[in-house]
Formats: C-alpha cells, sequence, structure tokens
C-alpha cells in the first residue's frame, strides 16, 4: 500500500485514529469553575439586593459568565472597588448618545 493511499483512509485503517478523529468531532462538555471565597462574597456583595442578601442572578450566570468574573474580579475591584462598574441609577453613554441622535420614537 502506498504512502498516499494509506493517508486517503487513515480513520479506516488505524483504530487509534479513528478514535481520535470522532472524539475531536464531539462537542466538549462544559467544566464548571470553583468559586474562591474572595470572589463569592464580592459577587454576593454586587449582585446582592438592598439587604446584601445574594439574589438569583449568580446561579442563572453560564459557566462562562461564572469563569469572566472569576478572571477579572480581582482587578475589577482593585479600579472600580466591585463588580458593579456602571451604577444602578446612572444611564450608559450609548444609551444616551442614541436617545440625543433622535433615530428613537416612542410609541404611545
Amino acid at each position: 500500500m502506498s504512502l498516499e493511499e494509506y493517508n486517503k483512509y487513515r480513520e479506516q485503517t488505524s483504530t487509534a485514529l479513528l478514535l481520535a478523529y470522532n472524539q475531536l468531532l464531539m462537542t466538549p462538555t462544559e467544566k464548571t469553575v470553583d468559586e474562591t471565597p474572595e470572589v463569592t462574597a464580592a459577587v454576593f456583595k454586587s449582585l446582592g439586593d438592598e439587604d446584601g442578601e445574594p439574589s438569583e442572578v449568580w446561579e442563572n450566570l453560564s459557566s462562562y459568565e461564572k469563569w469572566v468574573m472569576q478572571l477579572y474580579s480581582t482587578e475589577l475591584t482593585q479600579r472600580f472597588g466591585g463588580l458593579r462598574i456602571v451604577d444602578k441609577g446612572s444611564v450608559p453613554l450609548g444609551v444616551v448618545n442614541m436617545l440625543r441622535s433622535g433615530k428613537v420614537k416612542w410609541q404611545g
């Protein structure tokens, strides 16, 4: 058998290559991130209600969002004092600019 013919039908001639190929075609499973106590405290402080009790927001976050929180929580806490980077009563600048542009029509 020539090398070209072997390479053409690799998955049929090698069980190990077939298993590796099939494994690469599968969608990987999500793994959760273990939260550190510091991140958990910062999240509950930022996402909690007025009494400081943790809301259900954290439980509803995806694994990716929890991973991002875990990754950047220390830097956000140092720069902004917590995980909230926008005040609850403030309107983001992008929304204000969009309203000023006149492209929004109010219904009613």
